[in-house]
């Protein structure tokens, strides 16, 4: 028998986590994971999950997105009929001495040292100033992510019926948990969970058969 769960998630997600995700359940082919997500993967999770359904901004990545984006620059590190350098035909040049640094040049340099420490000082004064306040920004974007979210969650048909089939759902971060504990107000008989070791727990409680 399959058990279904239903992975909450407002984050950039990679395929391989997808790999722990279903390790710390405890594998099997009758793991089935359906994903909702607020961002797209950062690549193709078509063989990682049995759904990716995305509700948040942007597009689910393509075979065609992975070969736009593919350098082909790294293969051709070294021709193999390179031409040599003329160091190498001729043999080494002669080593020249040093030339001394004019005492100009020394001026300059050390100016600029003293400029580049003094922007860096300014620059650590004005990051503590302003760190209370991005700390603020930070919240309230959160607050928003997590409302528009729940929101999206109670407008898409198709994702009530995945949650309507799991057997459990995990919320996997905290801009999710809006979302998760109202859906446990819905139906407090379905588990709604933070986190996969909670989960984990919630899966084999449901293995054990009736009565034991």
């Amino acid at each position: 028998m399959n058990q279904k769960v239903v992975l909450m998630s407002t984050k950039r997600l990679t395929p391989e986590y997808f790999d722990t995700v279903r390790a710390d359940l405890g594998g099997g082919d009758d793991l089935v994971l359906d994903v909702i997500g607020w961002l797209p993967p950062e690549d193709l999770v078509d063989d990682k999950v049995n759904t990716f359904t995305l509700i948040g901004p942007g597009q689910m990545p393509t075979i065609a997105d992975r070969v736009e984006n593919h350098d082909d620059g790294e293969e051709f590190d070294e021709a193999p009929d390179a031409v040599l350098a003329p160091e190498a035909v001729s043999g080494p040049r002669p080593k020249q001495k040093p030339q001394p640094t004019p005492p100009s040049a020394v001026r300059v340099k050390k100016a600029a040292g003293w400029r580049v420490r003094r922007v860096q000082q300014s620059a650590v004064r004005v990051a503590m100033k302003i760190g209370p306040v991005r700390i603020v920004r930070v919240s309230r974007m959160s607050k928003k992510i997590s409302n528009a979210y729940w929101k999206r969650v109670q407008a898409r048909p198709d994702v009530r019926d995945f949650l309507a089939q799991a057997d459990v759902v995990i919320a996997l971060d905290g801009n999710a948990v809006w979302a998760g504990w109202n859906l446990g107000q819905e139906r407090p008989d379905r588990p709604v969970v933070l986190g996969l070791p909670a989960a984990r727990r919630e899966l084999d409680q449901l293995k054990v058969p009736a009565g034991h």
